[in-house]
């Protein structure tokens, strides 16, 4: 399978299993922040499906700007998404589990693209919050590429975190 419109990577996305630990791990090793800490959850998160399933999930993420690429810590919180399947599958360790492509064209149309290729959306959904509204798509291609690949749009401003660690 060639994969040919998969648009720049613009994010690594680690799951963990405790947020708090984690932050301070990661802002301990080569003094990596400040975090954005945001709590993903209905009604915001809104018309999320896991293995084509309408599923109702919350998470809670942090998010670091570097210079290189945005990097997102997610902790699964209440409802089933790929992110418990993720910790069920390593015993509870966290780890790598996306790329992230920032789509500036048509979301749905890219998305589209690889369904033609064969490539299942194993977890997708909406976030808004004020002006600010994102969409995106967990593409199944960790057989393929050794990870997932999420295809992500954002229009507007984004807000500022509810905290930011430290």
């Amino acid at each position: 399978m060639t994969y040919t419109h998969i648009p720049p990577l613009s994010q690594v996305g680690f799951v963990v299993p405790n947020l708090k630990k984690a932050l301070k791990e990661y802002s301990d090793f080569n003094d990596i922040g400040p975090w954005e800490l945001f709590t993903f959850e209905p009604p915001r998160l809104r018309n999320t499906f896991v293995h084509g399933v309408k599923q109702t999930f919350s998470m809670k993420v942090a998010i670091h700007e570097s210079k290189a690429a945005m990097l997102e810590l997610i902790q699964p919180l209440e409802g089933h998404s790929i992110y418990n399947d993720f910790l069920d599958s390593r015993n509870g360790k966290g780890g790598i589990h996306h790329l992230a492509s920032l789509v500036t064209g048509d979301l749905n149309k890219q998305v589209e693209y690889f369904k033609k290729q064969g490539v299942r959306v194993i977890q997708s959904g909406q976030y808004s919050l004020g002006d600010f509204h994102s969409a995106f798509f967990m593409l199944d291609t960790e057989k393929t590429l050794g990870t997932v690949i999420e295809l992500l749009k954002l229009e507007g401003k984004p807000p500022p975190g509810e905290e930011t660690y430290p």
